[in-house]
């Protein structure tokens, strides 16, 4: 039977797995594989790139996420601190930093957010901020550039993770066409015993047979 053309990466490469080994087992057939091989190898390359990439886009957006914490710790601190020395969010020197309140600008949609959170940023490395917040600021400033860092990473592996996507997916139809090419070469030397051919292939309703019969 022919793999699945709606199947993941996983599956074709255990598919494919069984046929090269079927394959290069007949020395009728052997000669066929050398091709599909190569097809194989590609599909085994591209599907471990897939795994990496997904790997690396977890981690670094477990880490955006723990940076962007002390961002949220930070800002709340230094509104307090501001708020403490105006004793007052409606004067000009609290306003200057705060155009709005740290918890409406944390619910801000993210790219509004981002902006935000660096013009509160901008605005509290100015001179006009009492000096008695100068470790509040401090603190901070290094907490939103680290997260700062941390939302490009993350922007990275994403993309990189879409990219190594679609190279699987380009990867995976030529394992396709790489199949029905040996099919065909099959074919040409048992044309008329179409179950030989077949029993190259992957048996499906057997592997499905076998997945039922597991106990649970």
């Amino acid at each position: 039977m022919m793999p699945d053309l709606n199947a993941g990466a996983g599956t074709l490469v255990r598919d494919g797995l069984f046929i090269s080994i079927n394959v290069h087992a007949d020395p009728e057939t052997a000669h066929l594989a050398a091709p599909f091989d190569e097809a194989q190898a590609r599909l085994v390359g591209a599907k471990n790139a897939h795994t990496s990439a997904d790997t690396a886009a977890i981690k670094a957006s477990a880490l955006a996420a723990a940076r962007y914490r002390p961002v949220r710790e930070t800002l709340g601190a230094l509104g307090t601190g501001l708020f403490g020395h105006f004793n007052s969010r409606t004067v000009k020197g609290y306003v200057r930093v705060f155009p709005m309140s740290p918890t409406d600008l944390l619910a801000l949609p993210n790219d509004k957010r981002d902006k935000a959170l660096e013009n509160v940023r901008l605005a509290a490395l100015s001179p006009e901020t009492p000096k008695e917040l100068a470790q509040k600021v401090k603190a901070y400033d290094v907490a939103l550039r680290a997260s700062q860092a941390a939302d490009k990473e993350e922007k990275a592996a994403a993309k990189a993770l879409a990219e190594s996507i679609a190279a699987e997916k380009e990867v995976a139809d030529a394992w396709q066409t790489a199949v029905r090419v040996l099919k065909s070469a099959l074919e040409q030397i048992f044309p008329r015993d179409a179950k030989k051919v077949a029993s190259y292939l992957p048996n499906r309703a057997k592997k499905r047979t076998a997945k039922a019969a597991v106990p649970v």
